[in-house]
């Protein structure tokens, strides 16, 4: 999972790390979240577009920094049926 922010930004990186962990533990090992932090393996804010395409399977982000775009109605079949479950 790509995130929209620098190390720099730590609290917000930190609550991605988190939620990797989390996601591990309650799934007993079975399910792991890697962690890449924007600028790692591509620029902070291209996470967006990477997932819509399926060069990643998921990002960490806030929407306010794509404020053009509605993520509801983006990204692949399989993005659009997640948020319509959470919805």
């Amino acid at each position: 999972m790509s995130t929209a922010w620098t190390p720099a930004l730590d609290m917000l990186q930190g609550a991605a790390e988190r939620l990797a962990k989390v996601v591990e533990e309650m799934s007993a090992g079975r399910f792991r979240i890697e962690v890449f932090p924007g600028g790692q393996i591509m620029p902070p804010l291209d996470c967006f577009d990477a997932t819509s395409t399926g060069k990643i399977q998921s990002f960490m982000g806030a929407p306010y920094y794509w404020p053009e775009r509605s993520l509801r109605s983006s990204g692949s079949p399989r993005c659009r049926s997640a948020w319509i479950r959470r919805a």
